[in-house]
């Protein structure tokens, strides 16, 4: 078998495989949960797709429990991995997030500038449940880039070993 080293190579080489269609679905199948394997336990081991750990978050006031315990920070991006959806057909498979969580991960994939709005010396009305007086503004904050989907050796090697067995077993 030749060396794979791009997702277009892959692409071409299950396009090219002398696969029945049932064959061809459930070897994308099987190929897409592999992948959705991988990028959950990257992002469990706290690590990015070349193997380094993520960017650190910064310093921030630590929560208390009911019993005066400090709470540990939550691990990163722990809630998109349980989001990770996959998609095969006949003609390939895609991993990847959908809706909010699609946007939240680009931000945290790509290290993009998040704005927020914030309001200055200003009150919450109870009776209404809104913000009174004061003067509004917008912050921003560059998020550190955490890639945690995307293409690497690693991963071509998987993906060639399952394609392998796969024809083996055929």
């Amino acid at each position: 078998m030749e060396k794979i080293e791009s997702p277009e190579e892959i692409v071409n080489l299950l396009q090219n495989l002398m696969l029945a269609d049932g064959d061809k679905k459930k070897l994308n199948r099987n190929l897409a949960n592999m992948v959705r394997r991988y990028f959950r336990a990257q992002i469990k081991s706290q690590k990015d797709i070349h193997g380094k750990r993520y960017a650190p978050r910064k310093r921030r006031k630590v929560g208390f429990t009911d019993k005066g315990r400090s709470k540990p920070n939550k691990n990163m991006l722990n809630g998109l991995s349980r989001m990770l959806m996959t998609a095969s057909d006949a003609d390939g498979f895609s991993v990847g997030l959908a809706g909010l969580a699609a946007k939240v991960g680009r931000v945290h994939n790509e290290g993009q500038v998040v704005t927020f709005p914030r309001r200055m010396n200003g009150w919450f009305d109870s009776k209404s449940n809104l913000w009174k007086g004061g003067i509004k503004g917008k912050g921003a904050y560059k998020m550190p880039q955490r890639p945690f989907i995307g293409w690497n050796k690693d991963l071509t090697t998987q993906i060639s070993l399952e394609i392998t067995k796969h024809m083996e077993l055929n």
